[in-house]
C-alpha cells in the first residue's frame, strides 16, 4: 500500500507544479496553455474514483491510500482557475 500512497503524492506533486507553472505566466488564458488536458485528467480520476471499492471499514483504523490520493488529485485539479 505504500507504493500506493507514493504514486498519489508524485501524481498530486506534478499536477501542483504544472498548475503553478501555468498560473506563474502571465500570457495567454491557461487553457489555451495547456499541453496536458486537465479536464481529461479530472474525468479519468473521478471514474477511478466511483470504480474503487473502499479499503477502509466504519470505526477502523486503516486508512484508504488510494480513495484518499484520488480525492487528493480532484482537489488540486480543481484548485486552477480556469478563467484566467
Amino acid at each position: 500500500m505504500r507504493e500506493c500512497k507514493q504514486f498519489f503524492d508524485l501524481l498530486v506533486g506534478l499536477v501542483t507544479e504544472y498548475i503553478s507553472q501555468l498560473t506563474a505566466e502571465e500570457q495567454s488564458p491557461v487553457l489555451e496553455r495547456c499541453e496536458v488536458d486537465l479536464f481529461e485528467l479530472l474525468g479519468e480520476v473521478i471514474a477511478k474514483l466511483k470504480e474503487h471499492q473502499c479499503k477502509e471499514a466504519h470505526g477502523g483504523i486503516l486508512e484508504d491510500k488510494a480513495q484518499i490520493g484520488y480525492m487528493q488529485t480532484i482537489e488540486v485539479s480543481l484548485s486552477l482557475d480556469y478563467t484566467l
